[in-house]
């Protein structure tokens, strides 16, 4: 759940933590399908154990519909949908809009990793990540990029602008 504050540009993330939260089975019956398909990672769609990495999954699907406006993963089923998540990447931003900064492109593409280790380790550690290119979006000459984020923005995972815009 994600709650926009009135009048201001604060976003509050309600629910961090709940995919560990309903990996307990006292919480949930066998069989029964707990969250939006659309957002799980790849770890609950299969049924196995999670921990934070798991929600910055889902947290890197919620930033890919703000920007694009359709979820990562879509199919006509919900075993459709999850057997997606679990097998394969989204389709880049980049072609679905193209305005999207490149390094902001690579981080959902990090948080988007069908491997745990692949992604960021914790919320913080995405936090600092988010407030270094923000620094350098207010002072590009002042502050580089992180090199990772140029690398996997510059990978070729489908068609992309030549240069990271600095949005």
């Amino acid at each position: 759940n994600i709650m926009l504050d009135d009048g201001t540009a604060r976003v509050t993330i309600t629910d961090f933590g709940l995919a560990r939260a309903i990996d307990d089975a006292t919480v949930t019956q066998s069989g029964v399908i707990v969250g939006t398909p659309q957002y799980m990672s790849p770890e609950q769609a299969r049924g196995e154990p999670v921990d934070a990495r798991s929600d910055l999954f889902s947290l890197g699907s919620v930033l890919y519909f703000a920007l694009t406006g359709r979820p990562p993963f879509r199919a006509e089923t919900t075993m459709g949908v999850l057997r997606r998540i679990s097998d394969d990447p989204a389709r880049p931003i980049r072609e679905i809009n193209p305005e999207t900064p490149g390094w902001l492109a690579a981080i959902i593409d990090r948080l988007h990793s069908k491997q745990p280790d692949g992604r960021l380790a914790t919320a913080t550690e995405l936090a600092n990540l988010l407030e270094h290119c923000l620094a350098h979006v207010q002072q590009p000459t002042a502050v580089a990029l992180p090199e990772e984020l140029i690398q996997r923005a510059a990978s070729p995972r489908g068609p992309r602008p030549a240069r990271l815009p600095g949005r």
